[in-house]
């Protein structure tokens, strides 16, 4: 009988904690539901979020009028009428407002108009379009840009992971293979090729580590046998006067110097912490108008940090381009 009994309290403890178990969840639920409901509905939020996401893509108060729109008593719909200079990337700042806002339970859809170049973006909570940012080219606007360039550097074959990873940038980011001799250039080419254009060669003489990297000109039997119309990292200011083989051979083969004589070199020894740092520094010389280049060696970390800065750069103004061209 008592063996009986407890196990009824057993089940009866059991049954009791499972209860107040669902209640707490329930209650976490409602509370979590209220909290975001009540932050939702300050559309006062919203046009606070609006305006700080414009000025970081440096679009001035200036460049906008917001007209208003009663539809009911409890609502009044804005639309931000804003202009933006050619070339502006308004899908970026699209993917912005759509990050900022998904947290509020807000969908941002957006229609394209053509030939206007106009995007409309609309912010609807619970099915209603509350705000709406029009977007329109203006061909008076000047695009204030701050150019810079970013290789990726490989010192072995690249894995597909890490080329879909610079891919993935959708930037004109050349990836830079580290090789010995055009043999080994050719055959790192291959496999990437066919999935991204931008492919150029840092030649480094085999034994040998150009910690300095003034000594890391290409040779010119390196020149004859490399691919016709091959990019060619140029580590000096300009070739000195023994290069004349050098520059007859590039002409000849339509090859391409890039001018990375002023390139900071970064990888993951440096840690995060360094390793963003000087990010920064390459993005504030970028605002200089000094067109900084920057080589990151390949890696998974190096290339979330990358990634991480990049956004924030691109919304302020930085725009990627390759380093300096030179052919002979």
């Amino acid at each position: 009988m008592n063996q009986h009994t407890d196990g009824l309290t057993k089940k009866r403890v059991i049954a009791l904690l499972l209860l107040v178990s669902c209640i707490t969840s329930i209650l976490i639920l409602v509370y979590t539901f209220d909290a975001d409901k009540r932050q939702l509905q300050s559309f006062g939020k919203a046009d606070s979020l609006i305006v700080n996401t414009l000025q970081e893509f440096n679009i001035d108060r200036e460049q906008m009028q917001v007209s208003e729109h009663r539809v009911d008593s409890n609502l009044v719909r804005k639309t931000y009428t804003i202009h933006v200079p050619p070339r502006f990337s308004k899908t970026l700042l699209h993917a912005e407002l759509n990050r900022i806002f998904h947290p509020f339970s807000v969908k941002a859809p957006a229609r394209i108009l053509l030939p206007e170049q106009r995007m409309d973006i609309h912010l609807l909570y619970d099915g209603t379009v509350f705000r709406t940012l029009s977007l329109r080219t203006d061909e008076d606007l000047i695009l204030e840009r701050d150019i810079a360039s970013i290789l990726v550097a490989f010192d072995e074959a690249p894995s597909d992971e890490l080329v879909k990873s610079v891919i993935r940038f959708g930037e004109p980011i050349p990836i830079a293979l580290r090789v010995t001799g055009p043999g080994q250039a050719r055959e790192r080419m291959i496999s990437i090729k066919p999935i991204y254009p931008h492919i150029c060669y840092w030649f480094e003489p085999a034994g040998e580590q150009n910690t300095d990297l003034q000594t890391a000109l290409p040779t010119v039997s390196f020149l004859q046998d490399a691919p016709r119309g091959a990019s060619v990292l140029q580590f000096q200011d300009r070739l000195p006067g023994f290069a004349d083989p050098l520059i007859t051979v590039a002409s000849q083969k339509n090859i391409t110097f890039l001018d990375v004589s002023d390139a900071m070199i970064l990888s993951a020894d440096l840690g995060e912490t360094v390793f963003k740092q000087e990010l920064d520094k390459f993005a504030n010389r970028a605002r200089r108008q000094q067109h900084p280049v920057a080589i990151v060696m390949a890696g998974k970390q190096p290339l979330e940090w990358l990634r991480e800065k990049l956004i924030s750069f691109k919304k302020s103004g930085l725009y990627l381009a390759y380093p300096p061209q030179t052919n002979y």
